[in-house]
């Protein structure tokens, strides 16, 4: 308990590094906040599991995907709800991002080897990642760059003919990232996609 207050409260703190008027200083004081939240964020990584669900709030606020995913289906009206709202805000020194990291967790737990979702609930969950990556691909906006890679790299985790036909679309994109992140996820369905025809 006393753990998540203190990450809590290192984000909060993290947010004003910026804020000072000496820029020498102000420098220093993000570089300290930023890997002070970096460590913290690995620490969460190996430590977070089912059983700090009551913690939930903090974790879907401050935690990477890795370690959300691991609250496991007892978070996973939370994480829906923030990929639905994409509140595009941060928090910290590193600005962090929830709704970049909830797009995340979608794919950790679509992937074929997470046992704590059924069928159906990662149909559902893959359907809201292929909607995604639709509606970015209409965008011609560079802006959401970081979101539309979450989202294919999500999508990588997938085992479907439709999640490979959306990531191939990405494959001719302008910004070399996309591309990258595109074939990666891709050759990864594939791969999965083979094994269940065998």
């Amino acid at each position: 308990m006393i753990f998540f207050q203190l990450v809590d409260a290192v984000f909060k703190a993290g947010e004003n590094t910026n804020r000072a008027g000496d820029r020498d200083r102000s420098e220093a004081a993000w570089e300290s906040a930023n890997q002070y939240e970096y460590d913290l964020l690995q620490y969460m990584d190996r430590v977070v599991n089912e059983r700090d669900i009551e913690f939930k709030a903090v974790i879907l606020k401050t935690a990477n995907a890795l370690a959300i995913s691991r609250l496991g289906p007892d978070a996973k009206y939370d994480v829906l709800r923030t990929v639905h709202v994409a509140d595009p805000s941060t928090v910290g020194a590193g600005h962090h991002s929830a709704y970049t990291q909830a797009i995340l967790v979608l794919g950790y737990w679509i992937d074929p080897a997470e046992e704590r979702f059924s069928t159906g609930e990662k149909r559902e969950m893959t359907d809201v990642l292929l909607s995604k990556a639709a509606s970015y691909y209409e965008m011609a906006d560079s802006d959401q760059t970081v979101n539309v890679e979450a989202t294919l790299r999500a999508l990588g985790h997938a085992a479907s003919p439709e999640a490979l036909s959306a990531l191939n679309k990405w494959t001719r994109s302008q910004h070399p990232s996309l591309r990258e992140a595109s074939q990666s996820a891709s050759a990864a369905v594939r791969a999965r996609l083979q094994r269940v025809s065998q």
